[in-house]
């Protein structure tokens, strides 16, 4: 069988209709679907597109699995921004501009398409007739959204990468771990895409057709994407406010730390420490030698020590505490089937 995304018997999302508004939310309904496309003033310069059926895009009992999942992939979930909302005048088939600031997505009725601008100036625009497609009959719903790409621009991130920075011509799948996929991809045009899903995601940039970016998603009732505008430096910015800042490091993990010798007991290594500290040596950290001192219990989620290296984890605790060093273990965080 061929992959989900190289099928063609699926729906091409074709037309668009507005609906209705609110100050941060501009609703489409997708004519000959049971399709709602939610447009989102998520944060200044953040776009937020989602579409599904209403049911799914906003469920009268959202699920308890459902609500972790997205705490997971946001750590922050409130639109903070606000829409402009006008009618473009004097084009052939219906558009409306949305605005944030300088920034404006503009939808075009049919064929559907998004095409965003900042000052006035193109930066990106979804691919004619192939800006989202939909497959809900089968039973995981796939969906594709298609991004034209112009010959000089490059596209970057999407994770580690130990070969050439712009992705073009790779195809990367978020399930393969040797892809080493992150959600994020920004391009030297001025502007990023993350899908926001834990399941199964595509990015296929520009290998299969080398004047499109491609992402496709498997196997979700919704499809939710953020988009976002400026320079790398905002894109970063913006995504890591969305998905959570990167944990300010403390002051003993950048001081001076001392390595256990393999072997080496752990009162030894402590008793190294305290005549080190009274023949005035400065210490901030102590690192234990693999291999891992302690593991997990399968029948509960707790710890359990390994006597062999540390026989009371009260005392060491406790010398730790008088010694005020921090020490770093070894583990393996897992439990063996």
């Amino acid at each position: 069988m061929p992959p989900k995304s190289d099928i063609i018997d699926v729906t091409h999302l074709d037309a668009a209709v507005f609906d209705d508004a609110t100050s941060s939310v501009a609703d489409f309904i997708l004519p000959d679907t049971a399709l709602t496309l939610q447009i989102q003033a998520h944060a200044p310069g953040v776009y937020r597109i989602r579409c599904g059926t209403p049911d799914a895009l906003t469920p009268a009992k959202p699920k308890a699995r459902d609500q972790r999942h997205a705490d997971i992939l946001l750590s922050r979930h409130d639109a903070v921004g606000e829409l402009l909302i006008s009618s473009v005048l004097g084009t052939s088939t219906p558009q409306w501009g949305l605005a944030q600031g300088d920034v404006t997505l503009q939808v075009t009725q049919s064929p559907f398409q998004l095409t965003l601008y900042r000052n006035g100036q193109q930066l990106m625009q979804t691919m004619p007739e192939q800006a989202l497609v939909h497959d809900a009959e089968s039973d995981e719903p796939f969906w594709k959204f298609a991004v034209q790409l112009t010959d000089s621009e490059a596209i970057h991130g999407l994770g580690d990468t130990q070969d050439e920075l712009d992705r073009r011509g790779q195809h990367l799948r978020s399930d393969n771990p040797a892809d080493r996929v992150l959600p994020l991809v920004w391009s030297t045009a001025g502007w990023g895409l993350m899908v926001s899903f834990t399941g199964q995601v595509e990015h296929d940039i520009a290998a299969t057709n080398p004047d499109a970016y491609q992402v496709s998603v498997h196997d979700s009732p919704v499809f939710d994407l953020f988009l976002f505008v400026g320079e790398p430096s905002d894109i970063l910015n913006q995504y890591t406010a969305l998905t959570g800042r990167p944990g300010q490091s403390g002051l003993h993990p950048m001081g001076v730390w001392l390595d256990q010798a393999p072997g080496q007991a752990v009162a030894d290594t402590i008793k190294l420490v305290q005549d080190l500290r009274e023949q005035g040596f400065g210490l901030d950290a102590i690192q234990l030698a693999p291999p891992a001192a302690f593991g997990f219990q399968e029948d509960k989620n707790s710890i359990e020590w390994d006597r062999d290296r540390v026989d009371d984890t009260r005392q060491l605790f406790n010398q730790l505490g008088e010694l005020k060093i921090p020490m770093m273990v070894p583990a393996m965080p897992a439990v063996l089937a």
